[in-house]
């Protein structure tokens, strides 16, 4: 199960992620839930995933600091993944992006993954 979950419908993305604290090394899985049932290949939603996780990151905007910066890096250092996935049909086709932290989850891994590279 994610770390973290939104439960109000009401609350925007940059609500959630100012409640969000800063992440060190995190598991990302993208999963697309399709209004029909026919064969699609999650790879292809790549881009909106990648925009999704980009939005986790340090921005700046022209001089104007945003206040995102759940994650300081997207890198191979700070991510694993996303690993893709294809999700139930749905009425809305949508994609969801869960997050798994896994410096509070695996404690030392992060270091002896980091030690292995």
């Amino acid at each position: 199960m994610p770390w973290f979950t939104s439960t109000s419908s009401d609350e925007t993305a940059a609500d959630t992620l100012a409640r969000i604290s800063r992440l060190e090394w995190i598991y990302i899985r993208g999963v697309y839930f399709p209004a029909t049932r026919r064969v699609r290949d999650p790879a292809n939603w790549y881009p909106s995933f990648k925009a999704a996780i980009d939005g986790l990151t340090d921005k700046k905007r022209k001089g104007q600091a945003l206040t995102v910066g759940v994650l300081s890096d997207d890198s191979d250092e700070h991510v694993v993944g996303p690993d893709m996935r294809l999700g139930d049909v749905v009425t809305r086709p949508h994609i969801t992006v869960p997050i798994w932290d896994l410096t509070r989850q695996a404690g030392t891994a992060a270091g002896e993954a980091a030690d292995a590279r």
